[in-house]
């Protein structure tokens, strides 16, 4: 138990009380030498040992501070571990000579990913993973920022894939709200895929400098042309041909359902609840279940997972 403070002779003492409660000192002296007093007043201090005669209090309750304080210590010297390697790799990492550029700074990263999201003329290329921060603001359809000298909205042609970890996280409720709002906008959900991505007219993109496990470091590489930037067009390409539909797009959906029932169609095949859906759409839990009604009916099947089944197959194939 060295990792929690505690010395060999304090854990031989612990263990020998708590398989022999109530011993007195004299006792525990006699059996195990003078030494074990001292391991006793120790033992006291850290709220391990009690009473006259001796006993232990429970394991699972006497260690659980101690534990969490050994943890907290732990995650911050991680934190600092991962800071010292973030330095570190910064200073060892070549200076860009090519298309890379590296953003290090919460403002370099949020100028750089508004600078692409506004400013994208014919298409914009999202992944939105979990776990989910906000870093820009939510810029709505009409919003000036998207506005050209003369006046003309931007609307490129917004394709979005949003893990479905960020569907279920209200902290994204307004981002999603607003891209499903856009024009030009087709929005898909996956269980997962590898990493967050902005690609701005085929031109520019904006890739984590970390893996996904590294979610507290927010270097970010900027990419503005070559091979490289090519690879990352695949793996969306790849990804958005898997994900689920939910918005937009040119199939069956499109053409036979209103707006709204695309919306409820595309996150009840994604898994979502009567109550997520409503919260997404901004729809009451009753109209949403009403208009689940009206989609069994019109599917002629009978139960929730049947509409699942025949939506995915039927209306999304």
């Amino acid at each position: 138990m060295t990792p929690l403070g505690m010395t060999a002779q304090e854990e031989q003492v612990y263990r020998h009380l708590a398989a022999n409660p109530h011993t007195s000192m004299e006792t525990l002296v006699g059996q195990l030498g003078d030494e074990a007093a001292d391991a006793v007043e120790r033992l006291r201090g850290l709220g391990l040992v009690a009473g006259d005669p001796l006993d232990v209090r429970r394991p699972d309750q006497a260690f659980q501070r101690l534990v969490r304080e050994k943890e907290a210590s732990l995650f911050a010297a991680k934190a600092r571990v991962a800071e010292l390697q973030e330095l570190y790799d910064l200073a060892h990492r070549p200076a860009s000579t090519g298309p890379v550029t590296l953003l290090t700074s919460r403002v370099q990263l949020k100028t750089c990913m508004d600078d692409l999201e506004l400013n994208a003329v014919r298409t914009l290329d999202k992944f939105i993973t979990a776990p989910f921060v906000r870093l820009t603001t939510v810029h709505a359809p009409d919003d000036d920022a998207r506005r050209d000298d003369d006046g003309t909205i931007r609307t490129p042609h917004l394709r979005v894939i949003y893990e479905q970890a960020v569907v279920d996280d209200d902290r994204a409720l307004d981002g999603i709200r607003n891209d499903m709002a856009l024009p030009n906008a087709e929005i898909r959900i996956a269980a997962s895929f590898p990493y967050k991505l902005i690609i701005a007219d085929g031109e520019r993109a904006l890739v984590p400098a970390y893996p996904r496990d590294a979610a507290d470091r927010l270097s970010t590489y900027l990419i503005t042309g070559g091979t490289e930037l090519i690879a990352h067009q695949m793996v969306f390409e790849q990804c958005w041909a898997e994900a689920t539909p939910l918005v937009g797009g040119n199939d069956v959906l499109s053409e036979e359902f209103s707006l709204e029932e695309r919306h409820i169609i595309g996150l009840l095949v994604s898994g979502a609840t009567n109550e997520r859906i409503a919260r997404i759409t901004d729809l009451g839990v009753r109209t949403v279940q009403r208009r689940l009604a009206d989609l069994q009916e019109r599917a002629g099947v009978r139960s929730r997972n049947e509409l699942i089944r025949h939506a995915a197959t039927r209306w999304m194939n």
